[in-house]
């Protein structure tokens, strides 16, 4: 049996993998795919169309697209036994509705600083990108102040002849009839900056307080260290995988990746306190002692959030199928974290603290 324990002989090499995949995700979090982030974090909208036809997501993009010049398109299929079919189409804006929106807000301001000619002329310019959604006649304001306020309204008229002329479009496109359903969810821009400020600094709160807590369970900086840079690759290991299979990082996804650095310390723990505790067994045996509890531990979880997400997939559960999968993502990556290069580091540290004359052997 001792032939088939890895940690004796030159185990440093379990190192080379770790190093290749860790290149391979970064390319893949920051090249390409590259990362997206959802409607929460970026701001914009998701148009979700559910319907008992299957939609091409690649025609359904070119539509929209040239009919509707949408920024930052992204349309994906959705096709389920159980939960029918559909698309979601995602889209920062529509390049008129952001100009008019934009052209309303220097009007308003511009009115507030005493200023009625600008702001008639911004107005006018609202009015004017509008008439193209709404077909409504040309109007004409009284004053600076009626024009800011029609501009208002034909903005908010425009969004929804927009949203009705995309519905439609969908619709006569795909010949989806009666049975076709939307349901549209926005968030604004500040908003969405508002999101993503938050979850950087939770994320980063929270790696700076495991780190501590580290440190202060085991007072030795290697193994803190260690610890750290394992749960950081599972992290890094989970976002390449969402980047890859086009899973957005939105707020449903980012507490999934919180759990991943409490999980993935639990198995740190249990690798390190082996080999510590133990004094019966050679160093290289009590990595394989706790590779054994580990991978029982990390098998079960994997087990139970494969089955949330062949579940949740065929349910068509889509904020549970993401919080699925980028768990199932994070766990794969811990089980290359944890012994392939967490044991080795391990293992080189406490040697030569047993070679030195300290106290783990």
């Amino acid at each position: 049996m001792a032939s088939l324990n890895p940690y004796k002989g030159n185990y440093p090499l379990l190192l080379i993998p770790v190093v290749i995949l860790s290149i391979v995700f970064l390319y893949l979090v920051l090249v390409s795919p590259g990362i997206t982030k959802g409607i929460d974090l970026a701001g914009g909208t998701l148009v979700i169309v559910r319907s008992d036809k299957a939609i091409d997501a690649e025609p359904l993009e070119e539509l929209l697209e040239e009919e509707f010049n949408l920024a930052q398109l992204q349309v994906t299929s959705i096709s389920s036994p159980t939960g029918g079919y559909g698309a979601t189409v995602q889209f920062a804006s529509n390049p008129d509705l952001q100009q008019a929106a934009d052209e309303l807000s220097l009007a308003r301001e511009a009115l507030k600083a005493n200023d009625p000619a600008k702001a008639q002329a911004h107005a006018l310019t609202v009015l004017d990108l509008a008439k193209r959604f709404t077909g409504a006649a040309s109007l004409q304001p009284k004053d600076a102040a009626d024009a800011v306020e029609l501009a208002g309204l034909q903005l908010i008229a425009a969004d929804q002849a927009f949203q009705e002329q995309l519905q439609d479009a969908i619709v006569k496109s795909f010949d989806l009839g009666g049975e076709v359903r939307f349901q549209k969810k926005e968030v604004g821009a500040s908003l969405g900056k508002a999101f993503w400020d938050s979850a950087v600094m939770a994320t980063v709160a929270a790696f700076v307080m495991v780190a501590i807590v580290i440190f202060i369970s085991f007072r030795e900086i290697i193994p803190a260290v260690a610890i750290t840079l394992a749960t950081a690759f599972d992290i890094l290991c989970a976002l390449a995988l969402m980047s890859l299979f086009k899973i957005p990082l939105d707020l449903s996804s980012i507490p999934s990746l919180l759990m991943l650095i409490g999980y993935s310390v639990d198995t740190e723990i249990v690798l390190n306190s082996r080999l510590t505790t133990r004094k019966d067994i050679s160093p290289p045996e009590r990595v394989m002692d706790a590779f054994y509890t580990g991978m029982t531990m990390t098998l079960t979880a994997l087990a139970a959030v494969t089955a949330m997400l062949v579940f949740s997939y065929f349910g068509q559960i889509m904020v549970i199928y993401q919080i699925a999968a980028v768990l199932l993502f994070g766990l794969l990556g811990d089980i290359v974290s944890t012994w392939f290069m967490n044991a080795p580091i391990l293992l080189w540290y406490y040697g030569r603290k047993h070679a030195a004359g300290g106290r783990h052997r």
